[in-house]
Order: structure tokens, then sequence, then C-alpha cells
């Protein structure tokens, strides 16, 4: 028997949609997830975004552009030369990340604690995070 996407194999006399735990209609030992479709005027049709990332939302464009041009500005090395947008995924290791964003962050609480965060602070303290974060995902076990 083939599985089609969405299908669920009966096991144990019991059906489990694994994808969302939503009950399932059955049709010979294979259980077809239930979940309510949407309906475009245009005709189109697709399932639901219930429990997608909703990245548009989670996520700042005017941050996102702030930290952008942040990067952007610090692409010019101290010869002059033009580093690659994503040259730091080549990797830097953690503790580099670690102690830049240390710096970073005393210069977010100063400025918080004299009145004025400066943008270009808080860009490098997220530069850092991300950095932490991507080493982290990437398997490096020490963030």
């Amino acid at each position: 028997m083939s599985i089609k996407p969405g299908a669920f194999i009966k096991v144990d006399d019991q059906q489990c949609c694994l994808a969302c735990g939503q009950s399932c209609k059955s049709s010979p030992n294979v259980f077809f997830h239930s979940a309510p479709i949407r309906s475009f005027p245009s005709g189109a049709t697709r399932d639901t975004d219930q429990g997608k990332p909703d990245f548009e939302g989670f996520l700042s464009a005017p941050a996102l552009e702030a930290f952008a041009q942040y990067m952007n500005k610090h692409r010019v090395q101290s010869d002059g030369a033009l580093r690659a947008s994503d040259n730091w995924q080549k990797g830097i290791p953690v503790d580099a990340y670690m102690k830049s964003a240390w710096r970073h962050f005393f210069a977010v609480w100063k400025g918080h604690r004299g009145g004025k965060i400066e943008v270009d602070d808080l860009c490098a303290l997220l530069f850092n995070v991300q950095g932490l974060l991507h080493e982290r995902l990437k398997g490096d076990p020490t963030p």
C-alpha cells in the first residue's frame, strides 16, 4: 500500500494525526487528515496555515531593515575590501561571538542607563546572538 502525503496508517486500532493531533477520516487502513481547507476568491485552495511559523508576524520589517543596513555598512573591511554578505556563515568561533556579544550588550546596557541606546549597538548584539544561534544549529554544542 502506498501512503499519500497527509495520510496515516492505522496502528493498533487507533487513529492519530501525527502532524497536528486532530482526528482523521478513514479509508481502509489509511487515515486522511481532516484539517479545514482555505478557499480563495480566485478558486485556489490551500490547507490552513494553522501550526505553521508566521515569519511575517514574528519579524519586524524596520528592525530587519536597520540590521541589513548595519551589516552592509560593516562589509567594508579595514583594508578596504568588500566581504561577501554571508561571509560570517563560513564560521566564526563561538568564543569570538560570545566576547563580542558581551561588549555590545554592555554598550546597550550603558545606553539604557544613560537614556539613549544606539541602533548600531543593538544591531551588533543581534549579529552576535544570531551567529551564536547559527553555530548552535549547525551542531556546535557550546552555545
